[in-house]
C-alpha cells in the first residue's frame, strides 16, 4: 500500500461525488490561473487503473 498526502485545501465532505468529475472546480473564483478542474479526475483515473482509489 502507498499513502500519499498533500497540503492542499482538499475536498470537503459535502463535495463528493462531484469533486472528482471532470471540469468541476472546487474553488469558487473560477480564475483560470488556479486550474481547469481536471486534476482530481485525472489523478483518480490513473490510480484506479492501477487497482487503487483516492479517498
Amino acid at each position: 500500500m502507498i499513502d500519499i498526502e498533500d497540503d492542499g485545501p482538499g475536498i470537503s465532505e459535502a463535495e463528493p461525488p462531484h469533486g472528482f468529475e471532470p471540469f468541476h472546480r472546487l474553488e469558487e473564483s473560477h480564475c483560470r490561473e488556479t486550474g481547469t478542474g481536471l486534476g482530481p479526475s485525472i489523478a483518480r483515473s490513473v490510480v484506479q487503473a492501477h487497482g487503487g482509489d483516492i479517498v
